[in-house]
């Protein structure tokens, strides 16, 4: 075990990607969804690498890693404009009265998104020329008002704040062994992480579900938002395992569902269902 904050990873090591990784990437949910744990303070897991020769080879952690990359390159292409803005509008309304900015305040916002969507360095967020540049060139917009780099400086503070992630560290797993051994230490490190099946996602959705016909629209869309939380995690060439919709196999789930609850004779109650008594063989009752 090791650790290390996350610029020191992503500008430090010498990251490389091992042949048997599997090539996809999350899509947008999955790493706004990182980024809220470690906007919150949360730990994301240990990255876990290969050391060989000063360089480092991804075993486990490719996502997440990928998603901190592009997040600090360019934040727009993971986070909208729109989203950011929503979290500094107010430090940013303070900051006019506090500096007696005189200009318009859309004006200011069109120059903080075109500083927002132009980010494109890992970091590059930091730097305040950069912010700078774009404001002085609106300079008679705002009476000059942003010729001090100071009041430039204090309006990046603003800006960099709602950008950097909260937790900064993050933990590493270094692995010295064998090189020939990473292919079957990717394996098995990625075994247990195989996404759920449909069913099984039916299983978790409907396990107290009673076919009460009041409840079954409502319970359909629970069951499709859920299944779409995997159709949508990956890119569509994606290597992830996700199972196929089998409809035996739900059929067999639902009849479990219904055999197993107690009160699964509310079923036989509704007119459109009819509850045989002795087996049909050929169309015929025996």
């Amino acid at each position: 075990m090791d650790q290390t904050t996350i610029k020191k990873l992503l500008t430090v090591y010498k990251l490389k990607i091992p042949e048997f990784q599997r090539n996809f990437v999350w899509k947008k949910q999955k790493k706004q969804q990182l980024l809220d744990s470690l906007f919150k303070g949360f730990p994301i897991g240990a990255i876990t690498l290969y050391e060989d020769e000063d360089v480092y080879y991804i075993i486990d952690g490719l996502q997440r890693i990928n998603t901190l990359n592009q997040y600090l390159s360019s934040p727009n292409e993971v986070i909208s404009f729109s989203d950011f803005y929503k979290k500094v509008e107010k430090e940013i309304d303070e900051y006019i009265i506090k500096n007696s900015i005189q200009a318009n305040k859309q004006k200011l916002k069109n120059c903080i998104k075109k500083w927002y969507t132009e980010i494109s360095n890992l970091y590059g967020y930091e730097k305040v020329s950069m912010l700078f540049n774009v404001l002085n060139n609106e300079s008679k917009a705002f009476n000059n008002a942003f010729c001090d780099l100071q009041i430039v400086e204090d309006l990046l503070g603003i800006l960099k704040e709602k950008i950097e992630i909260a937790n900064d560290d993050i933990a590493l797993i270094i692995y010295r062994g064998d090189k020939n051994d990473l292919p079957e230490l990717f394996k098995n490190i990625n075994t247990g992480s195989v996404a759920l099946s449909k069913y099984e996602i039916l299983q978790s959705v409907w396990n107290d579900y009673i076919l009460d016909e009041s409840l079954l629209d409502d319970t359909y869309v629970a069951f499709s938002r859920e299944l779409d939380l995997v159709e949508n995690s990956y890119v569509i060439n994606a290597v992830k395992d996700k199972g196929k919709f089998d409809i035996f196999k739900n059929l067999i789930g639902l009849n479990h569902i219904i055999c197993c609850n107690e009160k699964s004779d509310v079923i036989f109650k509704f007119p459109s269902f009819k509850k045989l008594l002795e087996p049909v063989i050929d169309g015929q009752y025996k």
